[in-house]
């Protein structure tokens, strides 16, 4: 029980006292995405594998505080929860052709939406259309989103990638 109640006054000093930040380490992010998973893992058992693997060069990389987590609760809530028998859940951060390529990919029951071309707020719920908006609005047209089911039927799971430019911390 403390370890769980340590864990959420982590996430809650991220959210207060971090995320009013224009960037932030991606470090600090990853930070908190590992507590919130770790509080996910606490949930559901031993019935959720997670899997994390980083690059060593994003350590220096700055980025958007609060836009990586809508994709790991949506691969809990939509994809795993759901699912009766468990899965897994695998995050990459990578840089590729001056780009952060970050990838979670969850063995839940897929993404399915009704108009899979349109991600609006009447196809793909707030949060997706959210994280669309906030790529455009810090981004403009350098960073992109994709979503899709890994394979064409229910129970395949859910690939969800976002591409932003990867900017370095300044040396202090």
């Amino acid at each position: 029980a403390e370890d769980v109640t340590l864990k959420l006054s982590s996430l809650m000093r991220y959210m207060l006292y971090d995320s009013d930040q224009t960037m932030i380490p991606l470090s600090k992010e990853v930070e908190y995405l590992k507590n919130y998973i770790d509080l996910q893992e606490t949930r559901f058992g031993e019935d959720i594998k997670i899997e994390f693997k980083q690059d060593g060069i994003i350590k220096s990389c700055m980025i958007e505080p609060m836009l990586l987590i809508p994709f790991v609760e949506n691969a809990f809530k939509h994809g795993l929860e759901p699912k009766a028998e468990g899965g897994s859940l695998v995050l990459r951060a990578e840089v590729t052709h001056g780009k952060l390529l970050i990838t979670v990919k969850d063995s839940g029951v897929g993404y399915f939406p009704a108009d899979p071309v349109a991600v609006t707020e009447k196809t793909a719920g707030f949060g997706l259309k959210n994280i669309t908006d906030r790529l455009a609005l810090i981004y403009g047209g350098q960073a992109a989103f994709s979503i899709r089911a890994l394979e064409p039927f229910e129970g395949s799971g859910t690939l969800a990638q976002i591409s932003v430019p990867y900017k370095v911390s300044p040396i202090e």
